[in-house]
């Protein structure tokens, strides 16, 4: 014996069918993102919030990380020093990886960080680190990087 529905019931369901339905056809998406931070905006937005560029439809196509070779320059327990030199580096684009940062926060003066740049910016960044040399205390700069 089938139970008869109430018409009700059969509106809400195909009300619900069809909001749903239009939800999800209307729905664009990002609209556009910010080619410096890659931040996401919806419609309505022209300048990314935190960078100031204008946004961009798509973002470019990403090439595959590179192999980058690296060379200590220098070591220092001080994490004084590192925050410096990130932002230094940062500011002039050089490539550098700190090796052993986060052990040096756990275990201090237990083992120097390395502060390894991009072989190729090897010489630039000890130019930039010469004059603030005899500023650092936990800062010893390798000849040569040996």
């Amino acid at each position: 014996m089938a139970f008869p529905i109430p018409e009700y019931i059969i509106f809400c369901l195909v009300f619900i069918s069809l909001w749903h339905y239009n939800i999800y056809t209307n729905y664009k998406g990002v609209d556009m993102f910010c080619p410096k931070c890659k931040a996401e905006y919806r419609e309505g937005f022209t300048a990314c919030a935190d960078c100031n560029l204008p946004l961009v439809d798509k973002l470019p196509e990403e090439s595959p990380e590179e192999y980058v070779k690296y060379k200590e320059l220098f070591y220092t327990f001080n994490l004084a020093d590192i925050a410096f030199i990130k932002s230094l580096f940062e500011s002039h684009d050089i490539t550098y990886y700190i090796q052993g940062e986060n052990f040096l926060q756990l275990r201090p003066l237990a083992q120097p960080a390395g502060i390894m740049v991009d072989e190729e910016q090897f010489e630039e960044a000890k130019e930039l680190l010469k004059e603030f040399k005899e500023r650092f205390t936990g800062l010893s700069l390798r000849e040569g990087g040996q």
